[in-house]
């Protein structure tokens, strides 16, 4: 028996199965030692081009080796001298998306030596169902096979595929690389290829969605970056957060601060109910006592009105003059906060995803109990403006977004202190 790089030859007549297996696992040992660093290698080399994939290898088992080896012997595959036996050892890199995929390709060829580059499935045989995947066949690094005394060239394949072409990989490997026989009628065919074509297709609908979040978190970070920029243009303060944020711009037009800051459609249509001037100690803010005007807000990506704002533009809206919409469009049962706005005296009915809110002259003061993060500071602004003492439960959830709240809204001389459950 002959080792050389991936393939075994055994000369015919075939020696005995007891004999091949002692031969084969002279070397097995080695392999395995030696596949062990080439996986280390390879998971540091995607790791610094940004992937964190799954990764498998193995060495083939004498059982699958000698099975293969009979094969070959009955379909006539070989020379009437010898017979030979390839992809003795194999690693396997399993991405989430096709865009994973193409860049581990990339960055396996520029870490190491590349002799061939299979692209299975273009074909799409029956036999094989059409999984896709790639298999780059590269040369085991000089050094590596110096340390573990193996003669080069020696290759090891690379196969590179998403999770469900892995799937989809692994099941043709048992019902046809292993079977005996593949009774697959016309019929059984077309469901094949239907299968096939819709795992296909999820690879595609799971990569259009990771790209349309990547352009959404672009933009949201565009969004942050220049609210904070102007905030720090006008106030001359660090930026303090995005919780405080989110705060800002609700509180704002509850408390006489000018919602100017990041003028929206929404903001418009409340009014102007402050005027506020830069000076050399700070911003100044005073009220102008002008009314709060109902809007009508659908929730949606940017640019659109922010869906972690719905809660705090609520809890202002009891207070307008008139009856404003709320259409949450985002995410569902995202009204949590009402039954407890509505045990504070506000008037609003509730239809799917959509609120209406009628403003009343005034809050009163109530035990309500926060769901969330948005709800707890909805209901602090509630309380805030309504007449009589508010109680809160369960305000953890406000530890998650607001660091010292309460500290910092006693200092503008709001009368709230956190107790004791």
């Amino acid at each position: 028996m002959v080792s050389y790089g991936v393939v075994i030859t055994v000369s015919l007549p075939l020696p005995s199965r007891d004999e091949l297996e002692e031969r084969y696992r002279e070397h097995v040992d080695t392999y395995d030692k030696m596949l062990h660093e080439l996986n280390r290698r390879l998971r540091s080399a995607l790791k610094n081009c940004g992937l964190h994939p799954s990764i498998k290898y193995r060495v083939k088992s004498f059982e699958s080796y000698y099975a293969k080896l009979l094969r070959i012997l009955r379909a006539g595959e070989h020379s009437q001298e010898s017979v030979s036996v390839t992809d003795i050892v194999a690693m396997r890199v399993v991405c989430p998306f096709l865009e994973d995929v193409a860049l581990a390709e990339r960055c396996i060829r520029s870490q190491f030596s590349v002799n061939e580059v299979d692209r299975k499935g273009a074909e799409f045989s029956v036999r094989e169902f059409g999984y896709e995947s790639i298999h780059c066949l590269i040369g085991v690094p000089d050094d590596l096979l110096e340390s573990f005394h193996l003669a080069p060239p020696f290759d090891c394949e690379i196969q590179i595929r998403t999770i469900l072409q892995d799937a989809w990989a692994e099941v043709e490997h048992e019902l046809v690389y292993k079977a005996d026989f593949t009774p697959f009628d016309e019929s059984v065919q077309r469901k094949l290829a239907a299968l096939n074509a819709n795992l296909s297709l999820s690879d595609i609908t799971f990569q259009e969605i990771r790209d349309y979040q990547r352009r959404l978190h672009g933009e949201l970070q565009k969004r942050r970056a220049s609210f904070w920029d102007l905030i720090g243009e006008t106030t001359g303060e660090p930026r303090a957060g995005e919780g405080a944020a989110a705060l800002m711009d609700v509180e704002g037009a509850t408390f006489g601060v000018s919602p100017s800051l990041g003028q929206t459609n929404e903001a418009d249509a409340l009014g102007p109910r402050s005027v506020w001037t830069e000076s050399g100690g700070g911003l100044e803010v005073a009220r102008n006592g002008g009314p709060i005007r109902p809007v009508e807000i659908e929730t949606a990506p940017f640019p659109g009105f922010p869906t972690d704002l719905q809660a705090q533009m609520m809890a202002l809206l009891t207070l307008a003059e008139g009856e404003s919409l709320i259409e949450e469009r985002i995410f569902e049962n995202r009204f949590m906060h009402v039954p407890e706005l509505s045990r504070m005296g506000a008037r609003i009915d509730v239809h799917g995803g959509t609120a209406r809110i009628t403003g009343v002259e005034g809050l009163r003061g109530a035990p309500v109990m926060a769901t969330d993060l948005r709800a707890s500071v909805s209901l602090i602004l509630a309380g805030l403006a309504a007449e009589g003492e508010t109680v809160i439960g369960r305000v953890y959830h406000l530890d998650r977004g607001y660091e010292r709240l309460e500290e910092k809204l006693g200092a503008c001389g709001a009368r709230i202190e956190r107790l004791r459950e």
